[in-house]
């Protein structure tokens, strides 16, 4: 059975990512990755909620809120 939780995860607004890859940069963790020239959170497991993403984005288009995370 599956189990959910709820993490602080960052969230990127598609409508304003350039895909310029910085936030991936400055993801220690490395849970960003640019996918079709959009950033995706694919690794929110392992993501520390630090958000050190969002300051270097250029186009203000990542913020943080509680995300469902489902688990095994």
């Amino acid at each position: 059975m599956k189990r959910v939780a709820f993490k602080w995860v960052p969230v990127v607004d598609i409508d304003y990512c350039t895909g310029c890859g910085e936030c991936v940069d400055a993801c220690g963790p490395q849970c960003l990755e640019i996918v079709n020239n959009v950033a995706v959170l694919i690794r929110a497991d392992i993501c520390g909620s630090e958000e050190h993403c969002i300051e270097p984005c250029p186009e203000d288009a990542i913020h943080m809120e509680w995300a469902e995370i489902w688990g095994g």
